[in-house]
């Protein structure tokens, strides 16, 4: 079985965050943290974003069970193919992208209850074959529900069966997900994967920002440091939110980009949407949806208002992005170009602030490069020293 070599390069010399680099490699060469993963499906072919922050790619696909059930993935080739086309659009493309780049084909599954070995097998085979380090599906829905033991010794169990499938055949690294779950089981959960040599791991901030769910995060880094596992094992933020973006306010702040001094090491893109009533349509009001798009600034930790704004030109990145001003502004007549460009721009320019972090937390004193960010406010910073104290700390008592 290949394993997944995780190594610290660099960490916050004031000791004062979890902000680290570190080295993740497989088998080609390392890439280094913090990183953004690309979301490779807004990439056109004459587009390239800025190399220096490619390494990571997150495949993701929602697993619609409801209209489409498992079996038909195993029965309908037509249905397996539609599957492995969203897939295919993820993939980077290779006139973008470099050669050690390791991709995470994340599947969220609606499912209600457990599904059939045939079924689920043909989800883990699908994930293994698209992903570098396989990581287990989500299924919320079931773990939104875990509320007793013996409702979380069948989530225990159901894990421990996929594990054992996807090591039987074949060498790749795994990825153990920690879905919302109750204070208590969120420990042990820390703790199977732990003791099933499973050294990567993704949080599901279910579309919540790293400010909210501190004290969940807390529970997860004090079991790692406990145990010293925390500076080799690959840590990744999934779904996170950029925070509450008012279609009033011209800048907010970014908390996303925050994730890096809870001690993640990778991030994603948000990927929960308003919720869909098939005979309402959606709920919520678009035009509210449309002016609460945002541009970051990896020079402020703001992000920008796009509609409306008098200032778009002035706070458009400036270091040569994916998308000149041009092409921008003329996607602000089609709501789906829009949303593709706004995505791509934040994408990359999270990736180049990813990038840069590696430079800072090497360099400089993470606290005072955070004061200088104008949309980072003191009680951030307060909280995020608070946090690397208690897990610290609490992880030394016996």
């Amino acid at each position: 079985m290949a394993s997944l070599d995780v190594n610290p390069i660099d960490k916050d010399k004031n000791d004062e965050t979890l902000y680290v680099s570190k080295s993740v490699r497989i088998n080609e060469s390392p890439i280094k943290t913090p990183i953004m993963a690309y979301s490779n499906g807004l990439i056109n072919n004459n587009e390239k974003v800025a190399l220096g922050t490619r390494g990571l790619n997150e495949i993701y696909c929602e697993i619609n069970t409801e209209k489409t059930p498992l079996k038909k993935f195993i029965t309908d080739r037509k249905v397996a193919e539609s599957l492995d086309n969203r897939i295919r659009a993820q993939k980077p493309n290779p006139q973008n992208s470099s050669s050690n780049e390791l991709d995470l084909c994340i599947f969220e599954c609606d499912l209600i209850r457990y599904p059939s070995d045939e079924g689920w097998n043909f989800l883990l085979d699908t994930v293994h074959g698209n992903s570098h380090i396989v990581p287990l599906p989500n299924i919320p829905l079931i773990t939104d529900r875990i509320n007793t033991d013996a409702k979380f010794k069948r989530y225990l169990a159901f894990l421990k069966k996929s594990i054992k499938y996807l090591r039987d055949y074949n060498g790749k690294p795994l990825m153990g997900g920690i879905p919302k779950l109750p204070y208590e089981y969120t420990k042990k959960l820390v703790k199977f994967y732990i003791a099933n040599e499973i050294n990567a791991m993704y949080f599901d901030f279910a579309a919540r920002n790293p400010m909210i769910v501190n004290r969940d995060l807390l529970e997860v880094f004090k079991i790692l440091v406990k145990d010293k596992k925390l500076d080799h094992t690959f840590m990744y933020a999934y779904n996170v939110s950029p925070g509450r973006l008012s279609r009033s306010k011209e800048a907010v702040s970014a908390k996303n980009i925050l994730s890096f001094g809870f001690g993640f090491d990778a991030m994603g893109r948000k990927h929960k949407r308003p919720n869909f009533d098939p005979k309402r349509g959606m709920v919520g009001n678009a035009d509210t949806e449309e002016k609460k798009m945002r541009l970051f600034n990896r020079y402020d930790y703001g992000y920008y208002r796009v509609l409306g704004s008098e200032r778009i030109k002035e706070i458009y990145p400036k270091d040569e992005p994916c998308l000149n001003v041009d092409a921008f502004m003329k996607a602000l007549s089609s709501k789906s170009s829009l949303r593709r460009c706004e995505a791509l721009i934040n994408n990359e320019q999270l990736g180049r602030e990813a990038l840069n972090l590696q430079g800072v937390i090497k360099h400089e004193r993470l606290s005072d490069y955070l004061s200088e960010k104008t949309y980072v406010k003191k009680p951030y910073i307060k909280t995020i020293k608070e946090y690397r104290n208690n897990v610290v700390q609490t992880s030394l008592t016996p």
